[in-house]
């Protein structure tokens, strides 16, 4: 058993730091479940985490970095997660869905349970080996010319182009740039959600003004506007609707066996519960679809009419609920075009 401190946001470089948030067993109106912020002692804490808070830890900080091109990133550092049940905060005993960071790998007994902290390998792991950090588009992806995609301030949002293209023209800049992933996208989404305490990331009324559409540092995050869809790598559907998924970062597309759940109406856009085991571990996948009183989060994760062999986008929209920070729709081919779909330009 490790004994803990108290946590407390430190610079880089500090002891183990261990915060996320867990499920009250309440609705938050139609943003999905609601979430209280917590922190790793034994038992768990209840905590109110503010900005000074998230402004000093570690796993926070996403620094600009530009390359010869002049394209901006954000760098985003590897973190280390546990998902599971853990006893209420509150009465001590009932089971809970509690998500938890850590700034080091390894396994900690939080509340009588053996947490065991891992990097997503879909995000972190290249070619064998573990990677510190990776860097992720600062702004949505633009045509810098030479078929060549690019991440540039106040530059046009390049769209109708098809995912096959789009992961050449982001790979034609070197060695290790590629299209945004699924597993970065998501895992910077996880730490949104932790310091923001909800799974409603971006609100539906907030998603047509890009001021209102950043995250420390990042540029159009979630946003509607001349894209308000990105392609994503990492993830799709075979021909008979199951998920394959990226074992590693640039890495295979392994099947899981899950099919992935199919919305029959417009009305049955909301996540129930969330897949889990293996990758699906660093992922916010919908195990089932339901109506907003019951979901998860209040956004659509899965297939529409019945799909097979499609790629993923990630669909955000000021008009429909369903189309928040975590959208993972299946619905496009990689050779199809899409006068709303754009993407990001990423690097290893």
């Amino acid at each position: 058993m490790v004994i803990l401190r108290k946590p407390r946001a430190r610079k880089s470089g500090a002891g183990l730091i261990i915060c996320g948030v867990q499920h009250t067993g309440s609705q938050d109106g139609n943003n999905g479940w609601a979430l209280r912020q917590v922190t790793a002692s034994s038992p768990l804490q209840a905590a109110t985490l503010n900005t000074a808070y998230f402004d000093e830890h570690p796993l926070f900080q996403f620094p600009d970095w530009t390359d010869a091109s002049g394209n901006v990133f954000c760098e985003i550092p590897i973190a280390y997660w546990w998902r599971g049940n853990l006893p209420d905060t509150t009465d001590g005993t009932t089971p809970r869905w509690t998500m938890l960071m850590s700034t080091q790998p390894g396994t900690v007994t939080i509340s009588g349970t053996e947490c065991e902290f891992t990097a997503a390998p879909g995000a972190f792991k290249r070619a064998g080996a573990w990677m510190d950090k990776f860097y992720f588009g600062k702004y949505r992806g633009c045509n810098v010319g030479n078929n060549k995609v690019g991440s540039k301030s106040g530059q046009t949002h390049w769209v109708q182009i098809a995912w096959t293209y789009f992961k050449n023209y982001c790979a034609n800049n070197g060695a290790n740039y590629h299209m945004i992933t699924i597993h970065e996208w998501q895992e910077i989404c996880a730490r949104a959600v932790i310091e923001k305490s909800t799974f409603q990331l971006i609100s539906e009324a907030n998603r047509q003004n890009a001021a209102l559409c950043k995250y420390r540092g990042i540029e159009e995050f979630a946003y509607h506007g001349t894209a308000r869809t990105e392609f994503l790598d990492g993830i799709r559907i075979d021909a008979t609707g199951k998920y394959e998924i990226w074992n590693e970062a640039g890495g295979n597309y392994e099947n899981t066996g899950v099919t992935a759940p199919n919305r029959p109406s417009e009305t049955l856009g909301y996540s129930q519960t969330l897949l889990s085991g293996d990758n699906f571990d660093f992922l916010f996948l919908g195990a089932s679809l339901d109506a907003s009183s019951t979901c998860c989060m209040p956004d659509f994760s899965g297939r529409i009419s019945n799909s097979t062999s499609r790629i993923c986008t990630a669909e955000f929209s000021g008009t429909y609920a369903l189309g928040g920070a975590f959208n993972a729709t299946f619905y496009l081919s990689s050779a199809n075009t899409d006068v709303t779909a754009g993407t990001r330009l990423c690097k290893w």
